[in-house]
């Protein structure tokens, strides 16, 4: 599936993560979006890596993954 502009289609994923900060414990689910590859388990890992990322950037450095799917519209 490609948009008209001839670019990949983005996939939409959240991403589920346990959070180990401050000793608080938090289940925390981060959403992305990704170009298709072509591939599930790319894509999969492209999303994983975004969203630690984004738990990265908000300071956040104890983590757990705990699954990534994709989310249908």
């Amino acid at each position: 599936m490609r948009h008209r502009h001839g670019g990949p289609a983005v996939l939409k994923y959240e991403v589920r993560f346990n959070i180990s900060e401050r000793g608080l414990q938090e289940n925390k689910i981060v959403p992305v979006g990704v170009n298709d590859t072509g591939d599930e388990r790319i894509n999969q890992a492209d999303a994983i890596v975004a969203a630690s990322l984004a738990l990265d950037d908000q300071g956040i450095r104890h983590w757990v993954l705990k699954g990534c799917v994709k989310v249908t519209s």
